[in-house]
């Protein structure tokens, strides 16, 4: 199943479809699902991971993580971690 979203990333029109890379696809869920664990909006996902809110709005939309966001992510989703937890590594 192909899958179409808005983008506005570098190289394409504002509002623009492109379709998802299997890699990008795996991203997004997986870090929907560890602000589900964490019990976060995308804004207090932000402060827990240490970046920008409109990073963290790109994470949720689709954007490539990069690999030590997304360590700490798939840990997050592995030892069903809380807020409290990361906020003290």
């Amino acid at each position: 199943m192909k899958v179409m979203e808005k983008t506005t990333m570098p190289g394409h029109v504002n509002g623009s479809r492109r379709q998802l890379t299997k890699h990008e696809r795996a991203n997004k869920k997986e870090y929907r699902h560890a602000l589900e664990i964490l019990g976060v909006t995308i804004i207090g996902a932000a402060e827990v991971l240490g970046v920008s809110s409109r990073q963290s709005q790109r994470y949720a939309a689709g954007e490539i993580i990069p690999k030590p966001t997304l360590k700490l992510i798939r840990l997050v989703i592995k030892n069903k971690m809380t807020r409290e937890q990361i906020e003290n590594l």
